[in-house]
């Protein structure tokens, strides 16, 4: 009997222990679900609005040239045809275009979260409020994904412009070679004498006009290119926070806000 007591005690006990641990768990996973809203609000109290001034802000002061012919002018007068060098002007509009996507593409993140924890739970009827949230963020999600591709297609600038350039690259070949001579009459009759040399030689040839006119083409492309990402990326992010404004209630309480109470909602 004694035995039996023990074990029912001990049995007591390890279910008091999973249940704490449960119990943590939970309090775990709520803290981070709570955090995750609140960032998902102060993306869309603050981060977007700053991030639509600062996108205007870069549009008026960095990109000066108004169509891909007056760009491809100035980037003819800059690059002779013996420049072999990075055009710093793009690589650096570049560097401030890769950050705003990036910083926008997580702020969206956030807001996404922000959204599928507020979704409620499954129940018969009253479900347009649902699917206006999911419509809600299914622009996110579409705004999002397409401000990725373009982050992701930045790289390819660099590769395109390699290949012109390997074009007016100039070729150059180094020769090298061991001479035995024997020379003949006076003290050095008949005597070996070892020679080395090297020799550098060039192969170059004027490039091709079209290969110029190539390079500095790819210039302005991704110029207009960079340009047109920051005005995509200005309306994403003024048309996410529109449609999200005129559809906040439904976002927050797709089910009113009756059947919201005791779920701390933000």
């Amino acid at each position: 009997g004694t035995q039996k007591a023990s074990c029912r005690r001990a049995q007591r006990r390890r279910k008091e222990i999973t249940a704490s641990r449960t119990e943590l768990s939970l309090c775990g996973m709520e803290t981070f679900a709570n955090e995750a809203r609140v960032a998902g609000k102060q993306v869309y109290d603050v981060a977007l609005e700053k991030r639509a001034t600062n996108v205007q802000s870069i549009l008026t002061k960095d990109f000066t040239f108004a169509s891909p012919n007056e760009a491809a002018k100035a980037f003819q007068q800059v690059e002779s045809e013996k420049d072999l060098s990075v055009n710093t002007f793009l690589t650096n509009l570049m560097d401030v275009v890769r950050e705003e996507l990036a910083a926008s593409v997580a702020d969206l993140e956030k807001l996404d979260l922000w959204l599928r924890l507020n979704t409620p739970t499954i129940s018969d009827g009253n479900h347009f409020g649902v699917e206006v949230q999911a419509e809600v963020r299914a622009r996110i999600v579409s705004a999002k994904n397409g401000q990725k591709a373009a982050l992701e297609s930045l790289h390819d600038y660099h590769w395109q412009r390699g290949q012109a350039l390997e074009k007016l690259k100039k070729e150059t070949t180094e020769e090298s070679a061991n001479d035995k001579v024997t020379t003949t009459g006076g003290k050095e009759d008949g005597q070996t004498v070892a020679k080395e040399s090297s020799r550098t030689s060039s192969k170059s040839s004027t490039p091709l006009a079209d290969y110029i006119a190539y390079r500095v083409g790819i210039d302005a492309k991704y110029y207009i290119q960079l340009q047109s990402t920051m005005v995509e990326l200005l309306h994403d992010t003024v048309c996410v926070y529109d449609v999200m404004q005129k559809n906040m209630e439904k976002v927050l309480h797709p089910h009113g806000r009756d059947s919201d109470r005791g779920r701390g909602m933000y």
